[in-house]
């Protein structure tokens, strides 16, 4: 039997008796039924008409013409039922611009912070903390400023303006860059929705930081601190050797450590959610997150730290804490700080010492003793080596002029030999 061939192309009958007209076109595929293949024909004949009727700018989607205009002062949408006024639209836009006039459309009406709540809905790819943080600037700086305020409307020089008002109120350089990144993202996400036709963040100058020392302590002040925070000095001296951030190291159990195969698997964290507090399993029980990067890797021991966590180990189960306070459980970064490691630098007169500065010993030290970046990133789980050598880089010994003697020899001997 020979295959059958639509008749009309485009048009075919159904098994109800029906006709079917289907349609591609840019905004992609239509189709509609009707009793009589009369009707059929004159419909996709019309619709193709209007197609070829459409003024640039305009273009059939879901069934509704939509119309935009875009000029330097933004992405401008509105949708039609029909062609020709979609066309009108896009003509009246056009001398609207020109003449200096507001531009009537569906994305100019859309408040900053209308976008802020939808924006939030989509990022599902950062953790609960990240998005508290996020929550708290956009609460003390952004909304206050733009959440009434039409996306179209914000201007490069408002940001600037925003910017200086910051400094002026005597807020750090540091929470302006970060309320800053997150403006410019959410600008930037709406720029990929097309409601702007620019991100207006781009090319504002911020506050410069003034850097910091990033050393860490020598071996002599590591143990000297961690022996001040007595059943806790483990915990001191691990951080510092292993370079662990303090809640992967808290968050370890002891099914994470092999210690004939002399490494640990760093895989969680303890976090919190976007209100702060720390998450529970449907149990009600605390539990850890994921590491900051998300990912796992595996951390090497030197001997002494495995002679280190031989007591900690022993006779606890796979699921049992390392670190553990006083009542059993996980030890809570917060109390140890509080308890132990605050009074230990006091006492020391260590000041500006912080729990972070011990992974930036381990970082230090690792970097003096010449080890290379791409190690020192994997142990330390930084997202890139850039970053490793951007901190440590100043830490590595100035060995310039021998690797250049080092040169010369092997071109001398390359070419004379």
């Amino acid at each position: 039997m020979p295959k059958q061939v639509n008749r009309i192309p485009g048009i075919k009958q159904l098994p109800t008796g029906a006709w079917q007209a289907r349609l591609f076109h840019n905004g992609g595929e239509e189709s509609r039924n009707f009793e009589r293949l009369e009707d059929a024909e004159r419909w996709k004949r019309n619709l193709k008409s209007e197609l070829d009727r459409c003024a640039e700018g305009v273009e059939r989607k879901k069934r509704k013409w939509v119309a935009t205009f875009i000029d330097e002062s933004g992405v401008y949408t509105r949708s039609f039922v029909d062609v020709d006024s979609a066309n009108k639209w896009v003509a009246r836009a056009e001398l609207a611009s020109e003449d200096g006039r507001p531009i009537d459309s569906e994305s100019a009406r859309i408040m900053f912070g209308e976008f802020v709540v939808e924006w939030k809905k989509g990022k599902l790819d950062i953790s609960g903390k990240t998005l508290g943080t996020y929550n708290s600037q956009l609460k003390l700086y952004l909304l206050p400023k733009y959440g009434e305020r039409k996306l179209t409307s914000i201007t490069t020089s408002d940001i600037k303006k925003w910017v200086s008002s910051l400094v002026d109120d005597g807020v750090g350089p540091t929470t302006i860059r970060q309320s800053y990144r997150l403006l410019h993202q959410i600008l930037q996400s709406a720029l990929e929705d097309e409601l702007i036709g620019r991100n207006p963040a781009v090319g504002v100058r911020l506050p410069k930081i003034a850097s910091k020392s990033k050393e860490g302590l020598t071996a002599k002040e590591l143990y000297a601190l961690a022996d001040e925070c007595g059943p806790h000095r483990s915990l001191v001296i691990f951080l510092g050797a292993g370079g662990l951030r303090v809640n992967e190291a808290l968050a370890l159990r002891v099914e994470d450590f092999d210690l004939d195969a002399r490494i640990v698997k760093v895989a969680h964290s303890w976090t919190t959610d976007e209100f702060g507090k720390k998450l529970r399993d449907e149990n009600g029980e605390f539990i850890p997150g994921t590491t900051k990067t998300g990912e796992q890797r595996e951390v090497p021991l030197d001997k002494n730290t495995i002679e280190l966590f031989k007591p900690l180990l022993e006779g606890k189960s796979g699921r049992d804490w390392v670190f553990v306070g006083e009542n059993g459980q996980a030890l809570d970064y917060g109390f140890f700080r509080r308890k132990y490691f605050k009074p230990a630098t006091e006492k020391l007169g260590m000041k500006n010492v912080v729990i972070h500065s011990l992974r930036h010993t381990a970082g230090s030290l690792l970097a003096s003793l010449g080890a290379p970046i791409p190690e020192i990133s994997k142990i330390l789980g930084h997202s890139s080596a850039k970053m490793t050598l951007d901190v440590y880089g100043h830490a590595y010994p100035a060995q310039t002029a021998a690797w250049m003697d080092k040169l010369g020899d092997h071109i001398t001997t390359e070419n004379f030999s």
